[in-house]
């Protein structure tokens, strides 16, 4: 209907009710008129209002699904670049500082075998020794080599070093074996890992603690567990924001970004319990993998015969090589018939020289000493290969006794042990 009054339109409501006549016909009743204009136009502007905020926060929502989306990748290139130059780090460290501490520490041990009774050159090996020690340690702890084969034997190198370092007991336990897919993310779920473990050498007052690796609704969760003293979570907060957050809350920052969460439950005198979850995107599912236990050993005894053992030492550093081949000559019993820088030139030699033990580098460009073991040990199982390198972990020691060698050393010294295994394995 229209309203005379005014040139906009109206909307009016009519209603009534029948009224029946005393011979059952049908009259029309009182009829009610409403104008309902404005209640309509309302509810369209309400109902434009709805679909405004709807499309607003569906923006939003997009928005900040973007923005943590390119907060997670920013944090992951982030993870990268800093696990680029901890290995850079720690690769300076091997392949410079230790190499030119272990070529001194030899020039000092060919030193301490002219005159050892000087008490200046046995200080001075013990210092370099010390040193060497120093920065093997470093070099482990800014990039463990370990990393390479994955999340859980770097977690089982970590239990490792807490009790060898700190006499803290880990026990590990692994529902599933779910592997990170990036490397740098391995990385920062060790260092997640043993920021918990330092808070519990170092407040906890207790000697074991528990790590617990699992899978959740998809989502990696690590959790690392104490019965110590425990600690109030608020006090953890104020004490680390004063320092800048650089410990577990730093971690429970980086963890957000990547899109995962941390949780610290602790209460003074229950223990603590740090959890921290992260989701399935960046988890992939790997077969388990344990540690094979290691085979190494060491005979002791001197090589019968005449004939000296031939030696060919393979390393890639030109400073080392040369101060082991100076080194070995020394003993009557042994004699140098060749040097090489990498694996390739090393089973060419081989083939060559026929010798009777070959020192072989781990670590060496285009084929490794790990390579160049297995083809060895296939081609030539006769020629005796004796692991050498600056790494200690577990892991580099089971892989060179795996593929066939016979004995691993520590070229960072002592070279009493070096010298008494290539004599041990040079006349079997």
């Amino acid at each position: 209907m229209h309203d005379r009054r005014s040139e906009e339109p109206r909307i009016l409501s009519l209603s009534g009710a029948p009224i029946c006549s005393e011979s059952g016909a049908i009259i029309l009743g009182l009829v009610t008129i409403r104008d309902v204009t404005d209640r309509i136009r309302m509810e369209e502007q309400l109902r434009e209002l709805n679909q405004d905020l709807e499309r607003q926060v569906a923006e939003r929502t997009k928005l900040a699904e973007t923005r943590a989306t390119l907060l997670q990748k920013l944090a992951l290139e982030l993870l990268g670049t800093e696990q680029r130059e901890r290995r850079h780090l720690s690769q300076v460290l091997h392949d410079h500082l230790q190499q030119l501490l272990t070529a001194a520490q030899m020039r000092a041990q060919l030193l301490l075998r002219s005159n050892g009774k000087q008490p200046e050159a046995r200080e001075l090996m013990e210092l370099l020794q010390e040193a060497i020690q120093e920065s093997r340690s470093l070099a482990a702890e800014l990039s463990p080599p370990v990393l390479a084969r994955g999340l859980l034997p770097a977690l089982k190198w970590l239990a490792d070093q807490m009790l060898q370092k700190h006499h803290l007991r880990v026990v590990i336990d692994v529902t599933e074996a779910h592997e990170p897919e990036d490397e740098q993310i391995s990385a920062f779920l060790l260092q997640a890992a043993r920021e918990p473990l330092f808070n519990t050498v170092k407040h906890a007052g207790v000697q074991e603690a528990s790590l617990c690796l699992l899978v959740d609704s998809a989502n990696l969760v690590l959790e690392i567990a104490d019965g110590g003293v425990g600690f109030d979570p608020a006090v953890l907060e104020a004490e680390e924001g004063m320092v800048g957050g650089t410990g577990i809350l730093g971690i429970r920052d980086r963890t957000e970004l990547l899109g995962g969460e941390m949780e610290v439950v602790s209460t003074p005198g229950q223990g603590a319990l740090f959890r921290l979850r992260m989701p399935g995107s960046i988890v992939t599912a790997a077969g388990n993998s344990e540690p094979v236990q290691s085979r190494l050993h060491l005979e002791n005894g001197p090589a019968s015969g005449d004939a000296p053992i031939r030696v060919l030492i393979v390393d890639d550093h030109d400073i080392v090589r040369e101060g082991l081949a100076e080194l070995l000559s020394n003993y009557g019993e042994i004699e140098i018939v060749g040097q090489a820088s990498d694996g390739v030139t090393a089973l060419a030699l081989a083939r060559e020289l026929q010798p009777d033990v070959m020192l072989m580098d781990v670590r060496m460009p285009q084929m490794d000493g790990i390579e160049a073991t297995r083809e060895l040990a296939a081609s030539d199982p006769s020629i005796r290969v004796i692991g050498l390198s600056m790494h200690e972990e577990q892991d580099v020691i089971d892989q060179m006794m795996q593929v066939g060698a016979v004995a691993y050393v520590n070229k960072g010294g002592p070279y009493d042990g070096l010298i008494k295994t290539v004599l041990a394995n040079g006349d079997e």
